[in-house]
């Protein structure tokens, strides 16, 4: 009875923030939620299965706090400076993330204090586009001069993307672009993430110095998810290819190269293969900054080591929800306009669950080196965010399952390798030589065959008929065959057992 009201409770809540992702409840539906659960409450008296009125009592609070909480998120910010809209202003404010650098321009999240001379409320943001130099590091106080408009959605590959909500979900409303800043005062931050960023901003400009673009680009994405310094064209190769999860910060890419950390200690004891993948896992995401979007993809990928590797697989399943249910308590609007959120989840999902089933489909390939695990947890992963990606870009990549295979196993030895370059890269070029050209050997076999297959004709094609309907059945189908075909292998293995 306790695993039931816990799912209802985890559920109940998930699924309020989901309908109120769609429509705008307000306050009024919680009290609704409140007085239909009093009323349930009372009727026990009058019903013999008091169980299933608890449960629907329980979800229904519980739904009703996901409503609630949404609404909280939604109540409109920025009112403050909303009087400023369409004008040109000058805001002085700090810099409160890590700017993005492109090779275009720079973007930047300013936390204004004041706008022409006006005190503001600290918690308005605004994202500030502007030319890539003077460089702007986080921390900083900046003087922003530019016109304050609001952010429109727009075209991507024939899709329309809701860049408003996408942008609303970290309470950013305002955007200014093509604007002139300077630089008044640096280190105003926390001192901790200013650390880190120097760190890792110190060890991509040691990467940069020992290897040749766009080898160390494609480096500085695999260890550290900086890949808006790739070129344009590289971009595009890997986004044909269907491999941009290997230079982009998120789950579906961490989940898969946890694994193979952890696999990488398996001759280890379980405890100490644990604890490494554990570890490295803790490095990645201490050298990213520690930014939201890596805890949470550092969370999911603990997770897929805690199933793998301990085999508390009742525990994972709660594991999975309650980590969800608290990243969603944080930010709710994540759960439908976030995509690294959704493809960490699904990832997630996909290697826990269908990864068992799929690779016991795969007892013709040879388990040396792995090779059916990292088959199995390649293809399980891809399924199941295969609709997702299909919904927010069209693009069906024929190609992508084999260069990822062709990929995948050199990721971990290419992560070592690169991480100790750039730590040799400290002392020189020089003696960085030897390592830095094995490394090179890596990337460049790597980047070769993503533009191998993505300069195919046949690579891929856009299929622009997955809707909202059409992806709520997929993946109603897919995860109603994920659970029936996972009990059935559950019981077949507790049977050997």
């Amino acid at each position: 009875m306790r695993g039931r009201i816990f799912y209802s409770i985890c559920f109940g809540f998930i699924i309020g923030i989901f309908f109120s992702s769609f429509f705008k409840f307000g306050f009024s539906i919680f009290s609704l939620t409140i007085v239909l659960s009093i009323s349930l409450l009372l009727s026990q008296i009058f019903i013999k299965n008091k169980a299933v009125i608890t449960l629907i009592v329980v979800f229904m609070i519980s739904f009703g706090l996901g409503t609630l909480r949404y609404s909280v998120a939604d109540i409109s910010k920025g009112e403050e400076i909303f009087h400023f809209l369409e004008q040109k202003i000058t805001a002085v404010g700090e810099v409160i993330d890590e700017p993005r650098l492109t090779q275009q321009n720079q973007q930047i999240i300013l936390q204004p204090d004041k706008i022409n001379g006006q005190n503001v409320a600290e918690n308005d943001k605004i994202l500030i586009s502007t030319a890539s130099y003077p460089v702007v590091n986080y921390g900083d106080k900046i003087s922003v001069t530019g016109v304050l408009k609001k952010p429109g959605n727009f075209k991507n590959n024939n899709r329309t993307f809701d860049y408003v909500n996408y942008l609303s979900k970290d309470d950013i409303f305002y955007q200014i672009s093509f604007a002139n800043v300077k630089v008044i005062s640096s280190d105003n931050g926390s001192y901790l993430i200013s650390f880190l960023l120097k760190i890792k901003n110190s060890f991509l400009n040691s990467i940069s110095s020992v290897l040749p673009d766009p080898e160390s680009s494609y480096l500085g994405g695999v260890l550290l998810g900086a890949k808006s310094s790739l070129p344009k064209d590289w971009q595009e190769y890997f986004r044909l290819a269907g491999v941009s999860h290997l230079v982009a910060l998120s789950g579906y890419n961490i989940s898969i190269v946890a694994e193979y950390i952890v696999l990488m200690f398996s001759f280890l004891s379980q405890r100490l293969a644990l604890s490494f993948g554990g570890l490295g896992i803790i490095m990645f995401v201490l050298m990213t900054g520690a930014s939201s979007t890596a805890i949470r993809a550092g969370i999911m990928a603990c997770l897929v080591i805690w199933a793998k590797f301990i085999g508390r697989q009742y525990n994972i399943h709660r594991a999975i929800i309650v980590a969800a249910v608290l990243l969603l308590l944080f930010s709710p609007k994540a759960l439908v306009y976030d995509f690294s959120f959704q493809l960490s989840f699904l990832a997630t999902l996909g290697i826990v669950y269908l990864s068992p089933i799929v690779k016991d489909k795969l007892k013709f390939i040879t388990e040396r080196f792995s090779c059916r695990e990292i088959l199995a947890t390649t293809i399980s992963a891809q399924l199941t965010v295969l609709p997702l990606i299909l919904y927010q870009t069209g693009w069906f990549s024929f190609v992508s399952l084999f260069a990822n295979f062709m990929i995948l196993p050199f990721v971990p030895l290419t992560m070592l390798l690169g991480f100790l370059t750039g730590l040799v890269g400290f002392a020189g070029p020089i003696i960085a030589g030897p390592l830095a050209w094995v490394t090179y050997i890596l990337l460049h076999f790597q980047l070769s065959v993503t533009k191998f297959w993505a300069t195919k004709s046949w690579a891929g094609t856009q299929i622009d008929l997955i809707g909202p309907i059409t992806l709520f059945i997929l993946y109603l189908i897919l995860f109603i065959w994920i659970f029936r075909n996972y009990r059935k292998h559950h019981l077949q293995s507790n049977d050997k057992i």
